[in-house]
């Protein structure tokens, strides 16, 4: 995932602890890359705050937590490890690759949250709320959700 601004580079990266951030040059180059050491494993998505100075980055860690990890920008291609959110609901025992999981509302309040594969998937949707970084809501589907996007109109 690419940082509104377009200077930081997030690599979800399945079967790890660690997440790959990278920073973008003037020519689109890619440079620094550090490695960030995560509490769960198997990065499914990951998604830029509006403002991009936070990320949110959601492990499929399979040992029954389904944690959305916060991470802080802290500058162009580096990020620090701030919170997690831990999810009520545990979604799936494997993972879909190149598949959205995460979206956030165009306000940039809440952050939706679908599944990262049909094996074992709900029919919910998470929601949960930016600001105190809880979960408010499950949005009952049709079917089970795995992929999720907010279309922009300009």
């Amino acid at each position: 995932v690419i940082s509104p601004d377009g200077k930081t580079l997030i690599v979800a990266n399945a079967g790890s602890y660690k997440a790959y951030v990278m920073r973008i040059s003037a020519t689109g180059g890619l440079t620094e890359m550090e490695s960030l050491q995560l509490p769960t494993k198997n990065g499914q998505s990951c998604v830029f705050s509006p403002d991009g100075t936070k990320a949110y980055y959601y492990s499929n860690s399979n040992l029954g937590k389904f944690p959305i990890h916060v991470l802080d920008i802290t500058a162009p291609g580096k990020a620090a490890y701030h919170s997690s959110i831990e999810m009520s609901i545990p979604r799936g025992t494997s993972q879909l690759f190149g598949v959205d999981t995460l979206a956030i509302d165009p306000s940039g309040q809440y952050l939706f949250v679908s599944n990262p594969t049909v094996s074992g998937g709900v029919v919910e949707v998470t929601v949960i709320n930016l600001a105190t970084q809880t979960e408010t809501a499950q949005l009952h589907c049709n079917g089970i959700p795995t992929g999720i996007a907010f279309a922009t109109i300009e």
